[in-house]
């Protein structure tokens, strides 16, 4: 029985996830890595220059207050994870082994850049090269997409950029379409 309880839980959450996901999953998600897995982390790695600057990042916390201190965690959630998701989820999911920058171009995808949306996103509306460039310094992507998107075209493999718009469109559908998946089988 408790196993069949948790379970309905957990297709709630799920089946409601494309209006969940601002208000609960990214605060949720980032006080679970802010107080358990990278203390945890300090703690495996014996890293104790970390963990004090982690209770001291908490004593701060304290005396500015838990509605500031939680307000702002949720914000930067949002704003992380709401940008991450454009890129990657609405993308075929693969269990196959493939090359990795066939892996990058098939599997992730660009947000079309402005001045906005590079500073918006931190450049990283360039995930194609992100992917397959990972140690090049974020704000050089730009000078390199166009080569990135010649080696698509020269392979016949897809070269993705979607207006921001788009993305956030694209990215809370295919939320709705796993719930739909979900609830079907």
């Amino acid at each position: 029985m408790v196993g069949k309880v948790h379970f309905r839980y957990i297709f709630i959450f799920l089946f409601l996830q494309a209006k969940l996901f601002i208000p609960l999953d990214t605060i949720l998600v980032s006080l679970y890595w802010k107080l358990y897995l990278h203390p945890r982390d300090a703690i495996k790695r014996r890293s104790y220059d970390d963990l004090f600057f982690m209770s001291l990042h908490y004593v701060i916390a304290y005396y500015v207050g838990f509605v500031p201190f939680v307000a702002s965690v949720w914000l930067a959630a949002i704003y992380s994870f709401g940008n991450f998701t454009l890129s990657h989820t609405h993308l075929p999911v693969t269990t196959q082994p493939m090359h990795w920058v066939e892996y990058g171009l098939l599997h992730t995808m660009n947000i079309e850049p402005s001045l906005w949306c590079n500073w918006w996103m931190g450049y990283l509306n360039f995930q194609i090269e992100h992917h397959i460039f990972p140690t090049i310094p974020q704000f050089r992507h730009p000078l390199i997409a166009d080569r990135v998107k010649r080696l698509a075209e020269k392979h016949g493999l897809p070269y993705r950029c979607e207006s921001y718009t788009k993305a956030v469109f694209m990215a809370f559908k295919n939320l709705e379409h796993v719930a739909e998946d979900l609830s079907h089988g």
